[in-house]
């Protein structure tokens, strides 16, 4: 007869828990709000209210 470690036993349960979590959350469907930014994006148009920062940290460093 074995035994199991209950260790192990925590961890499966650790595991279970987790992939049952991440499961939900990825059958979830994605926000208006975030549906439209990227609709918007796919577009090019920039997102509202963002300012363009592009390029801008770099300059004048040598």
């Amino acid at each position: 007869m074995t035994q199991k470690d209950p260790r192990s036993a925590r961890g499966e349960d650790i595991d279970a828990h987790l992939k049952r979590a991440f499961r939900e959350i990825t059958d979830e469907g994605l926000p208006d709000r975030f549906s439209s930014l990227l609709e918007r994006l796919r577009e090019g148009q920039e997102p509202e209210g963002a300012a363009s920062t592009a390029g801008q940290s770099s300059e004048g460093e040598a």
